[in-house]
């Protein structure tokens, strides 16, 4: 199924990640619906639990990358932050709760998160197959 036909049936989830404390419902065409399940089922990409944390003052995203075992770069990618980009205290960044494998890391850097709701956990499955 492409994922611009995906998108369309569902616009309430137009980023690459579904609040876990939700009821997360997606509408899929009849045809595709078991596909789509037993796909999902068999997905070996690595499970992440997100927070989100707020900046504190004084605090560069160096010091978030090192505490949330991340590298800068992936904590920028993301959050959508550009490499000149100026973050000021109290901003909400999406960041794992959990030490990422490898494997993990390499998903992340193929996404970019634009938003976080406050004070929801979020999880991540990689890129739509």
């Amino acid at each position: 199924m492409p994922l611009d036909e995906l998108l369309s049936l569902n616009p309430q989830h137009n980023r690459p990640v579904i609040a876990g404390a939700d009821e997360a419902t997606l509408l899929l065409p009849y045809d595709k619906a078991e596909l789509f399940a037993a796909r999902l089922e068999l997905t070996d990409q690595p499970m992440v639990i997100w927070q989100a944390y707020k900046l504190k003052a004084n605090e560069t995203l160096a010091q978030v990358a090192d505490r949330f075992w991340l590298s800068l770069e992936t904590l920028r990618t993301v959050n959508g932050i550009g490499p000149r980009a100026r973050v000021p205290a109290g901003h909400a960044l999406l960041v794992p709760m959990q030490a990422p494998s490898d494997a993990t890391v390499a998903s992340l850097q193929k996404t970019v998160f634009t938003g976080v709701p406050g004070g929801r956990t979020i999880y991540h499955r990689g890129a739509w197959r």
